[in-house]
C-alpha cells in the first residue's frame, strides 16, 4: 500500500478547497513506495493535443505498460499524467478505460493514492487507467487550485482523452471518470460530457463548484459515490444528487454506497466502482446467518450506538435520535439536520450527540434534547465551529468531543481546547473516536493519530499502529481495545499505555467495537463485518450475519446477547452460545 508522507501531509492541513456553498477541502498526500519502478516505458515524450484520428482501423500505435510522468501539450500548457495498460491490452478488441482524479497533493500527486492496488485492479478487469495530473500553486496539486483552473481541467480531461484514442483502442461505451478528494469537485465538472464519460465514480466528497450540467436522458450514465458519515466532505454529496436529478437522471442509475469512515481513498473503492459503473453491480443482502435476528428498523442508517443502565441512544445518518431498550426502539430527537456520529451517555444521564458542527445534549437518558450552541474551534478558524465527529461523557455533567482539526472539554455550553496534535508538531490531529474509562484514562485515535490522556493531563501519543485510520475505542478497566481499517484491532493491558496487535479473520474496515467484560467483545465495520472474542481479543471469529451494508455500533445486553445497528436502519440482534 502506497504510505503518504505524513510530514507532507500536515504541511497541507491548512489549505482547503474552494468554492460556493464549501466545506473546507481534503488535504492528503501520498507518496509512492520507495523503489517501485511501476514497470516504466517511455519518461516524458511530449505530445502536442491533436485531433483524434479519422475513424478506420483501431489505433494500434499504443502499447502495454505503465508510463510515468507523460506530457501532454493544451492550450500551450504543458500537462502530465500517468498511464498503466494491461499486458493483456489487444488493440483488435476495444478495451475500456477509467480516467481517475487524485486528491490533493505534493510531488507527484496522479501517483500519491493507491496506484499499486490501481494497476492491479485495472490488469484483474482489464482496463485502461489513467490518472492527470491537476494544476500547482506554491507545491499544491489541486484541481481547483488556481481561479480558472476547473475549466483548464477540463479541457485537459477532453484533450487527454482524444490522445489515448488516437493511440489506443478505447471503447467509447465503457470510458469512465472517477475522483477522491478535491478529483470528485474535477469530476463533476465533467456531467456536460455525457457524450464521452458512461460513469462517474465518486470517493470522498461530491461537488461544490456548481457543474454545467444539460438536461440528461434518464439512463446518461451511471454515478457511483461513497463518503463516510466521518469525512467532513459528506455534506457536499446530497448536493450533487440534486444536481443530476434536476437534470434528469433516474435514481436507478446512481449508487450511494454507505460508510461510517473519515476521509480516506481505498481500493475496495475502485473494485465497487468498476463492479457497478461498468457492469451494474452491486452487493445485496442474504438470509440472516444462524444467531442474528431483526429486531426493528427505523428507516434511516445508524451511525453510532451507546448504552448506559439499561437504555439503548442510537444516533442516524438523518439527524435523529433513537431511544429504547434493545429490543424497542422510539424517536427522542428530531432536532438535528446533519448526521450524528458520536453519542455518549453518563451513569448520572448526561448524554450529548455530536456530528460536524451540530451537538445534543440531554439531562434525562436521551428521552428529551436540546440543542446546544457550536463548540468554538482553538487554534485556527477552517469550518467556523468545532467540526466534531465523537463525543464521550467521562463524569457527572462533563462532555469530551472530538473531530477534524478540533478537541474541545466543557459542559455543553462552555468549552475549552483540549489540544491533540501529531507529534513534534503544532498541527491539530484529524480526529474519529474518544473513549474515557472508570479510571478516567482518555484514548484519541483518528487519522495517523492515536494517544492517551490521564484525567485532564495532556494527550500523549502512542505508537503509531501502522494503519492510516482508526475508528474506535472501547474499554473494560484498564483492558483497552482499538479497530480500525482493514480488520485492525489493538488491545492494552496496561491502561492504553502500550497495544498489541490482535490476529482477525477479516480485512473489512472496522467501525464499532464494544466489551461486556475483559473476555467477551464484538467489533462490527464495513460490509457487514462482525467478529466475536470470548477470550479477550486472543483470538476472533468472524459472525457476520449476511449484510453487505456497514454497521456502525454495537453494544452488548447482557454477556449473551449483542446489539448491531447500521445501514438503512436495520437493528440486529445477536445472540451467542450459552
Amino acid at each position: 500500500m502506497s504510505r503518504r508522507t505524513l510530514a507532507v501531509s500536515l504541511t497541507l492541513a491548512f489549505v482547503f478547497a474552494c468554492g460556493e456553498g464549501t466545506s473546507p477541502g481534503p488535504i492528503d498526500a501520498r507518496v509512492p513506495d520507495a523503489g517501485r519502478d511501476g514497470g516504466i516505458a517511455d519518461s516524458g515524450a511530449s505530445r502536442d493535443a491533436g485531433p483524434p484520428r479519422d475513424a478506420g482501423a483501431p489505433p494500434c500505435d499504443g502499447a502495454p505498460g505503465t508510463f510515468r510522468e507523460q506530457t501532454l501539450v493544451v492550450g500551450g500548457e504543458t500537462r502530465y499524467f500517468w498511464l498503466h495498460v494491461p499486458s493483456t491490452y489487444d488493440c483488435a478488441a476495444p478495451s475500456a478505460l477509467l480516467m481517475d482524479f487524485h486528491g490533493t497533493a505534493e510531488n507527484v500527486p496522479e501517483e500519491a493514492y493507491r496506484t499499486p492496488e490501481l494497476e492491479l485492479i485495472a490488469d484483474r478487469e482489464n482496463f485502461i487507467v489513467v490518472r492527470p495530473r491537476s494544476r500547482s500553486s506554491n507545491g499544491v496539486y489541486r484541481w481547483d487550485q488556481n481561479p480558472g483552473d476547473l475549466d483548464r481541467n477540463v479541457a485537459f480531461a477532453d484533450a487527454l482523452l482524444d490522445d489515448l484514442r488516437a493511440r489506443y483502442n478505447i471503447d467509447p461505451a465503457r470510458t469512465y471518470a472517477s475522483g477522491f478528494s478535491s478529483g470528485t469537485n474535477m469530476i463533476a465538472q465533467l456531467f456536460e460530457r455525457a457524450d464521452r464519460f458512461r460513469g462517474y465514480g465518486f470517493v470522498g466528497g461530491g461537488h461544490w463548484t456548481m457543474p454545467a450540467v444539460p438536461p440528461l436522458a434518464e439512463d446518461a450514465f451511471r454515478v457511483y459515490a461513497v463518503t463516510g458519515y466521518r469525512d467532513y466532505l459528506i455534506g457536499s454529496v446530497p448536493p450533487m444528487f440534486d444536481t443530476l436529478r434536476t437534470a434528469g437522471l433516474g435514481d436507478s442509475q446512481i449508487y450511494f454506497a454507505e460508510a461510517d469512515s473519515g476521509h480516506e481513498l481505498y481500493a475496495w473503492h475502485f473494485d465497487a466502482i468498476w463492479a457497478w459503473l461498468d457492469r451494474g453491480e452491486r452487493p445485496t443482502d442474504e438470509a440472516l446467518a444462524a444467531g442474528w435476528t431483526e429486531v426493528d428498523n427505523v428507516g434511516s442508517s445508524l451511525i453510532d450506538l451507546e448504552a448506559q443502565g439499561g437504555v439503548f441512544l442510537a444516533t442516524s445518518a438523518s439527524g435523529a435520535v433513537y431511544r429504547g431498550d434493545g429490543v424497542l426502539w422510539e424517536t427522542a430527537s428530531t432536532l438535528a439536520s446533519v448526521p450524528l456520529t458520536g453519542v455518549c451517555l453518563g451513569a448520572d444521564g448526561t448524554a450529548f450527540a455530536v456530528g460536524a458542527q451540530t451537538i445534543l445534549a440531554s439531562s434525562d437518558s436521551g428521552a428529551t434534547w436540546s440543542m446546544r450552541p457550536p463548540a468554538p474551534e482553538f487554534g485556527g478558524q477552517w469550518f467556523g465551529a468545532a467540526y466534531l465527529n465523537d463525543v464521550a461523557c467521562p463524569r457527572a455533567g462533563a462532555v469530551l468531543a472530538a473531530g477534524y482539526w478540533s478537541a474541545v472539554t466543557g459542559d455543553g455550553m462552555t468549552w475549552s481546547a483540549r489540544p491533540m496534535h501529531y507529534p513534534g508538531t503544532s498541527f491539530p490531529a484529524q480526529l474519529a473516536a474518544v473513549h474515557v474509562n472508570t479510571a478516567s484514562t482518555a484514548v484519541a485515535a483518528g487519522y495517523f493519530y492515536f494517544a492517551r490522556a490521564e484525567g485532564d493531563g495532556d494527550f500523549v501519543p502512542l505508537a503509531n499502529p501502522g494503519v492510516d485510520w482508526l475508528n474506535d475505542v472501547a474499554s473494560v478497566g484498564t483492558s483497552w481495545w482499538a479497530v480500525g481499517e482493514g480488520g485492525v484491532v489493538l488491545h492494552s493491558n496496561d491502561d492504553a499505555r502500550t497495544f498489541v496487535l490482535q490476529p482477525t479473520p477479516i480485512v473489512e474496515d472496522l467501525y464499532a467495537v464494544h466489551f461486556f467484560d475483559d473476555a467477551v467483545g464484538m467489533a462490527v465495520g464495513q460490509f457487514g463485518a462482525a467478529i466475536l472474542t470470548t477470550n479477550g481479543g486472543a483470538s476472533w471469529t468472524d459472525v457476520r450475519p449476511g449484510r453487505v451494508g456497514f454497521f456502525g455500533g454495537v453494544r452488548w445486553l447482557n454477556g449473551r446477547t449483542a446489539i448491531v445497528v447500521g445501514e438503512r436502519g436495520e437493528i440486529l440482534r445477536f445472540d451467542g452460545e450459552d
